[in-house]
C-alpha cells in the first residue's frame, strides 16, 4: 500500500480513538503522521468522498474556528466499512490490530 497525505491522516485518527475531534493542525507537527499545511485540503477530500465515515463541523476553539475538525463515525462502523475501497478499509483494520497491541 503506498503512503499518501489521506492515508496519513486516517492512520493516526483509526489509531488513537480516544481523540475524538481532529484538527488539520494535529497533522502539522512531525510525530509520525505528518501532512503539514495540506492537512487541511486532505481531511475536506476525506470528508468528501466518505461522508457517511467522516463527519465535519467547525472548529469549537475560538482560535480555531477557521478550520473544520472531523472525527471517524466509529458508532456506525458497520454501515460503512464495507463500502469502503479495500486499501481504506485496510487502514482502519489495520488501525484496529495496531490498537490491541497497546493492551
Amino acid at each position: 500500500m503506498r503512503s499518501t497525505q489521506q492515508n496519513n491522516i486516517l492512520t493516526g485518527m483509526a489509531v488513537d480513538k480516544e481523540k475524538v475531534w481532529w484538527y488539520p493542525p494535529d497533522f502539522m507537527q512531525d510525530d509520525g503522521n505528518f501532512v503539514g499545511y495540506e492537512a487541511s485540503a486532505r481531511m475536506s477530500e476525506l470528508a468528501r468522498k466518505f461522508p457517511d465515515m467522516i463527519e465535519s463541523r467547525r472548529a469549537q476553539e475560538p482560535r480555531d474556528h477557521k478550520y473544520m475538525e472531523r472525527r471517524i463515525k466509529w458508532e456506525t462502523q458497520g454501515q460503512w466499512i464495507y463500502k469502503l475501497p479495500e486499501e481504506i478499509r485496510f487502514i482502519i483494520m489495520r488501525a484496529d490490530d495496531k490498537r490491541n497491541e497497546k493492551i
